[in-house]
């Protein structure tokens, strides 16, 4: 028996090729093959064949995806369970805990498969090798391609064979700019592995009338010949152009002024979905600010702990929600190295349904965390995610870490594991990546350059996700961030003297002491504000040219110098004598840190505003605090908390209001690794 056996439909040329490609692979001793392909090449049909041949031949094989949601798709598409990546090669049951860094690690599993397991990866282009250290709990090394490839162990099982099925035109993984895991070259360098592979460009023929495919085509092939210079949204039957006044109108007409699991909207930032659940929930539920029955929505964080597994970006529907949620509750802990922190939670009940990879539904009780649902942020800040772990020690003072009794406790814990949800009627395009729905209205409102290759494949992504119906908004709204170019980074010798907001009352601050210069007052209102928080005693003496600071908590002391000349401080700090070495370190840190303080800024004109929505987004991403803003003729400056002891972004923009260049300088140049890191996210 062969492959196309399998297969009653007539196959196109591109087809049977591929076909012919992978019965050579399965025969050959090359353990990797890359199947890419357009949308509407019929990908998702030859895989159908193949999981049908290789039941037919009793090879063992597995089906998976980056996300429950795509595994979902291609379990039902295929009518054979599949499962998310991480659930096939993580030990979900063992974890492995860090009480310093406050993360779980769940360990690869025990790859207990037949030594010639074909293993067939959907959406190929979301697995990501890169480092995540965003979430609390870790994966393996944290890497994924890695540890897939280490999971399977071709080493070991040289029969072994991986299949990659994705459109390298779609999203790239967060934090990469391109697909590894169907990069053939990059496989080759980074793994040693040789690797078969065929591109499907041949829209199938019961596809060819539809528009979606035709401006998904006209995209991919500008990705192709790395052309942006063109792009618009033709009108066809399935597709249609609206403004976002017409939004309300026309989606609710759509969904029959229900809510509809059918429908969906796309959006660049996580802002513009907020904005829109909320607008959406405000016709549902009109001034209910709280979750309600019937709400829908999506799971942010893989979530192991309960009967059933919940997958980041699947999409829940609420049975029942208790209309009163519990008391906010702070937890106050102190960081690694003596900082203070703290995180308030409001916790709430509910009852939630949700369809799991075989296609099964499931009620579960659990908590979500209700303040975060309402909130426009992502993700939980580092802070919150170690309040949760903080919490649940101070709730069980008896439970040591690393034991088998601690480890159950923390995984039946419903504080510790409280869902972190968002509302699901509107979603970013990542979010959305490896669903389909029949309508999808997609916000081509970016904040990124448009015509880039960035721009298109975010655009392919949106647009491919419609199966019926797509409504573009604003498709040929260009913002004035079109067409800035971001150039090299210049480096400085010195940081500028305003590179940090100071609010205007710290010159003011009435002191008991006199200071015979305003900069020695500022640094005095600097500490005291930096340490206000940390029950730390500060008095000052003033010697020649030099500052005598003296802190004290409880039974420990530090003296420092801090040297000036007559234009502010030189830049040492000696310790005279100390108690204590450590804290003496953590004072030293303390003066040598900048403060940052948050500060409420309002651009003066709406195009400003756009800037700063954008780089807000993109700082928050890459955790790089925004420390003051300036705004010069034909310039705003943003200073940034990067690797450097200095660095800002001058962006320039012509009478019209449309930005032109991206300026950075930093006193670390090109070698400020944060800053590069925001720098190729803006470009």
């Amino acid at each position: 028996m062969n492959i196309k056996d399998c297969f009653q439909a007539e196959l196109s040329d591109d087809q049977n090729s591929v076909i012919k490609k992978i019965e050579s692979f399965l025969a050959s001793s090359t353990n990797c093959f890359l199947l890419k392909g357009y949308a509407g090449t019929g990908k998702t049909f030859l895989m159908q064949g193949l999981v049908k041949y290789f039941k037919s031949v009793g090879r063992n094989f597995t089906l998976m995806a980056p996300t429950g949601r795509a595994a979902m798709v291609i379990g039902n598409k295929t009518k054979t369970c599949a499962y998310t990546v991480h659930k096939s090669i993580y030990n979900l049951a063992e974890l492995e805990d860090d009480d310093h860094t406050f993360k779980f690690r769940y360990k690869l599993n025990l790859n207990e498969d037949s030594v010639n397991t074909v293993y067939i990866i959907d959406e190929s282009s979301m697995i990501s090798d890169v480092y995540n250290a965003d979430e609390f709990f870790l994966f393996g090394s944290g890497y994924l391609l890695k540890d897939l490839f280490s999971f399977v162990d071709f080493k070991y099982r040289t029969d072994a064979k991986i299949i990659f099925i994705g459109d390298n035109a779609q999203l790239p993984p967060v934090g990469m700019n391109f697909s590894p895991a169907l990069d053939k070259e990059y496989l080759a360098k980074h793994y040693q592995i040789t690797t078969g592979e065929f591109e499907m460009k041949q829209i199938q023929r019961q596809q060819e009338g539809s528009g979606i495919l035709s401006i998904a085509t006209q995209i991919r092939n500008c990705l192709e010949t790395n052309e942006f210079n063109r792009f618009e949204i033709n009108k066809f039957s399935d597709t249609s152009t609206l403004r976002s006044e017409d939004f309300d109108t026309i989606y609710f007409e759509t969904v029959n002024n229900e809510i509809s699991e059918k429908t969906i909207v796309i959006t660049h930032s996580n802002k513009q979905a907020h904005d829109y659940n909320l607008a959406i929930r405000q016709r549902f539920f009109p001034n209910q600010i709280d979750v309600q029955g019937g709400d829908i929505l999506i799971n942010t964080k893989n979530n192991y702990n309960y009967v059933v597994d919940f997958y980041n970006g699947q999409f829940l529907k609420i049975v029942e929600v208790s209309q009163t949620p519990e008391p906010p509750k702070t937890i106050r802990f102190y960081k690694k190295g003596g900082e203070k922190a703290e995180a308030t939670f409001i916790f709430r009940d509910i009852i939630a349904e949700l369809i799991d990879v075989k296609g099964q539904k499931h009620q579960v009780n659990c908590k979500i965390i209700d303040n975060f649902l309402k909130s426009d942020l992502p993700r939980l800040t580092q802070n919150e995610q170690q309040a949760l772990y903080v919490d649940f020690k101070n709730r069980h003072p008896t439970l040591k870490p690393r034991t088998k009794e601690f480890k159950e406790a923390i995984r039946a814990d419903k504080y510790f594991n409280a869902m972190q949800v968002k509302y699901g009627y509107a979603i970013t395009c990542h979010k959305a990546q490896g669903g389909e729905w029949e309508n999808a209205f997609v916000n081509f409102q970016v904040y990124m350059r448009i015509l880039t290759r960035g721009f298109f494949r975010w655009a392919y992504t949106g647009i491919t996700r419609a199966k019926k119906n797509l409504f573009a908004i604003n498709a040929q709204s260009y913002s004035p961030l079109s067409e800035y170019i971001v150039l090299p980074t210049a480096t400085i010798a010195k940081a500028p003297s305003n590179q940090f907001y100071v609010p205007n009352d710290f010159s003011a601050r009435e002191i008991s002491m006199e200071f015979s210069l305003p900069f020695l007052k500022l640094k005095y209102v600097e500490l005291t504000e930096k340490l206000k928080d940390q029950d730390i005693e500060i008095s000052v003496s003033h010697l020649q040219w030099v500052e005598r600071y003296s802190f004290t908590r409880n039974d420990k002391s530090v003296t420092i110098d801090l040297n000036y000349g007559g234009k502010g401080f030189t830049g040492g700090n000696k310790i005279i004598n100390t108690s204590d070495q450590e804290f003496a370190q953590f004072v030293r840190q303390k003066i040598t840190e900048p403060l940052i303080i948050e500060f409420a800024y309002n651009p003066p004109k709406e195009f400003q505003k756009e800037l700063f929505d954008l780089l807000k987004e993109e700082t928050i991403e890459e955790e790089i605090p925004i420390t003051n803003i300036l705004n010069e003729n034909y310039c705003d400056r943003y200073f940034l908390h990067t690797d450097a002891n200095c660095a800002y972004l001058d962006c320039i923009y012509n009478g019209k209001g449309i930005y032109s260049t991206f300026k950075p300088y930093s006193t670390k140049g090109e070698q400020d690794l944060k800053l590069q890191s925001l720098l190729k996210r803006l470009s």
